[in-house]
């Protein structure tokens, strides 16, 4: 059997680090279920924060860790992602009912609601009444 190298070290660590970061995340989803809409936005917004004046630097660690691609264009997705992302996803609500659709009728009871529940999107619908015509 061959011997590990270096790069079959990192490999496994990161793999393990992955592991640990998802069950950490898995373990804090029913938290991050019971907060408010604007515990909510207050996470998103400091997340924006956080990230954009660092975006050169996270850019480059990003380029050190993996070998590719070119830090300009990383830094421009970085702040694609704290500035533009950010302004498109900050007004949209993630608490409670999201959306709710009419019915053929336009009754809201009779169309479907999306509700966020945890970390997924859950839709519920009501069976719609059986066309006839008269």
């Amino acid at each position: 059997m061959a011997q590990p190298t270096a790069s079959t070290d990192r490999d496994l660590a990161s793999i393990r680090e992955a592991r640990t970061l998802a069950r950490r995340a898995n373990e804090a989803a029913p938290v991050l279920a019971e907060l408010s809409q604007e515990q909510i936005d207050a996470i998103v917004d400091a997340m924006a924060a956080a990230v954009t004046p660092q975006a050169e630097a996270l850019a480059r660690l990003a380029y050190e860790e993996t070998g590719y691609g070119v830090v300009a264009d990383k830094v421009q997705k970085n702040l694609f992602a704290s500035e533009k992302v950010y302004k498109f996803i900050r007004p949209m609500k993630t608490v409670g009912v999201v959306a709710a659709t009419r019915g053929p009728q336009g009754h809201r009871d009779r169309g479907a609601v999306r509700r966020r529940r945890g970390d997924r999107a859950h839709r519920q619908t009501r069976r719609p009444r059986p066309f006839t015509r008269s």
